[in-house]
This record gives structure tokens, sequence and C-alpha cells, in this order.
């Protein structure tokens, strides 16, 4: 390591042991990194997901829904 040289942040960070970071390690990094920038602790992170997966499953739920089989055209529509 040079104390000259700088941190350049479009590198990816290596381990101490001097072996790549696996995949999930290096994408559990970046999502810290991501999280400590925008200054939002895991749980609150964790907590604003869970509110938009439940936002996104009420408004599927209430979308209407497609008719499986045509309607019978001797009939009237109501």
């Amino acid at each position: 390591m040079n104390p000259d040289s700088q941190f350049d942040p479009s590198r990816p960070e290596r381990s101490r042991s001097g072996e790549p970071l696996s995949d999930a390690e290096q994408r559990a990094q970046t999502r810290n990194n991501r999280l400590q920038q925008l200054n939002i602790n895991p749980e609150k992170a964790r907590l604003m997901l869970e509110a938009m997966r439940s936002a996104e499953q009420q408004y599927i739920q209430q979308l209407p829904k497609k008719a499986t089989r045509k309607p019978d055209p001797t009939k009237p529509d109501w």
C-alpha cells in the first residue's frame, strides 16, 4: 500500500487477505455504502422496502380482473 495513493471509488474494494471479494460480499458492501450516503440505517431501509411491497401488493389487488372466458352473446350484458 502506497501512502501517497488516493482512494479510487471506481475500483472494487479488496478484502484484507488480498483475495477478491465474493459477489455476495461485494453487494453487501455496496449496499452499506449507499445506505451510509443516504444516512439511512439498514433497519429503516428494510421497513421502507416492506412498506413499498405492501403498497404494490395492494395496488395489484385493486386492478380489475380480466375475464377468463368470453361472455355468452345470447345473454344480456348486465
